[in-house]
């Protein structure tokens, strides 16, 4: 059921910003022609809170594209330990302990932020404005559940890395924070 809602929403996401860039670049056609944006909704601009939600999803990925190659095939999308499996403590799990799903926290918040930010979902202007709130607290409920689903995850990692790889996960764990870089030593 999640799996199917998070590819609604992905859907959703990607035809509405689609949308959005389609709208940007007509208004640079002449008013009152068959093109003018007049034609496709309320004028659109790249606002400084839509272009920092995409810095967040745009580092986020690449974040987690990182974590996907450092883990080669370590990498899984089930709870696995491999029997030639080892601790990885370089690249991005030298700052945090699960940095993909850090990355993932922060992508919700670019998708919340490019969503439900003051311009909000223009796609819905084409059916009706009433919608946006509806719009927003989908995407809001989607993007904070599957955030806890992660952090949840993260425990139960844990619980078997530690079993695992005993003293040298805790030496790893005491001195890594789990998801987020400390800002101050």
């Amino acid at each position: 059921m999640m799996s199917k809602i998070g590819v609604l929403l992905k859907r959703c996401i990607w035809a509405e910003n689609i949308a959005r860039i389609l709208s940007i670049l007509i208004e640079g056609f002449p008013a009152g022609s068959p093109t003018s944006n007049r034609l496709f909704g309320p004028p659109v601009a790249l606002s400084a809170t839509y272009l920092f939600g995409w810095a967040l999803i745009i580092t986020a990925t690449l974040i987690r594209k990182r974590c996907y190659e450092i883990l080669g095939p370590m990498f899984t999308f089930e709870l696995a330990i491999r029997g030639d499996h080892r601790l990885v403590q370089t690249g991005p799990y030298s700052v945090v302990r699960h940095p993909s799903y850090s990355a993932f926290i922060l992508l919700n918040c670019g998708v919340m932020i490019t969503h439900c930010g003051s311009e909000g979902p223009y796609l819905l202007y084409f059916i009706s404005p009433n919608l946006k709130m509806t719009y927003n607290a989908f995407v809001f409920g989607v993007s904070v559940w599957s955030s806890y689903l992660f952090i949840a995850r993260a425990d139960v990692e844990e619980k078997v890395l530690v079993e695992r790889f005993g003293t040298e996960w805790n030496a790893w764990a005491n001195r890594v924070p789990k998801f987020f870089p400390r800002l101050w030593w």
